[in-house]
Order: C-alpha cells, then sequence, then structure tokens
C-alpha cells in the first residue's frame, strides 16, 4: 500500500523527501525570521520561542497560509529596506 503526504499546498505525494523539502522551504525561513523553533507541521506548524527556558510550556500553532503571508511580507520590507539602501 502506497503512502501519500500532504504538502504544505494541499497537494499529495507519495516520495517523503518531496514532502520535507516542500514543508522544509517554509519551515526554515519562518525558523530563521522569527527566532523560533517549529517543532510540528502538516496539516499546521506548531512552534515554541527558541528563548524561553520554559518554551514546551508557550508552544503555539499557526495555519501555513498565515505563515506564507508573514514570510512574503518579510520580502517585501527586505526588498524596500535594500532599494533605500542603494539610492
Amino acid at each position: 500500500m502506497e503512502k501519500y503526504y500532504r504538502l504544505p499546498s494541499g497537494a499529495t505525494v507519495t516520495n517523503q523527501n518531496t514532502y520535507l523539502e516542500a514543508w522544509h522551504n517554509i519551515i526554515d525561513p519562518f525558523e530563521k525570521l522569527l527566532e523560533i523553533r517549529v517543532v510540528g507541521f502538516d496539516p499546521d506548524i506548531v512552534y515554541i520561542d527558541k528563548k524561553s527556558p520554559h518554551s514546551w510550556n508557550h508552544s503555539s500553532t499557526i495555519p501555513v497560509y498565515l505563515v506564507r503571508r508573514i514570510l512574503e511580507e518579510a520580502v517585501k520590507v527586505k526588498r524596500k529596506k535594500t532599494a533605500k539602501v542603494k539610492k
């Protein structure tokens, strides 16, 4: 029996490496941007604050669509800052 994996887009694949790569394409920049640690994913992302000594008591869940929006806005802000520096 073939196993199916759900990508962040909602599509399904049978290749586990494709699945993990797709999720890490979202998780890695999100962790870096907010200085958090993702501890779970699919269908939502569960994260903890790396700076909190009791971070497991302060976990939160966020839907993938919102993570994408946050990352898109961060890219826009970075582009604006880069454009101002070049002027």
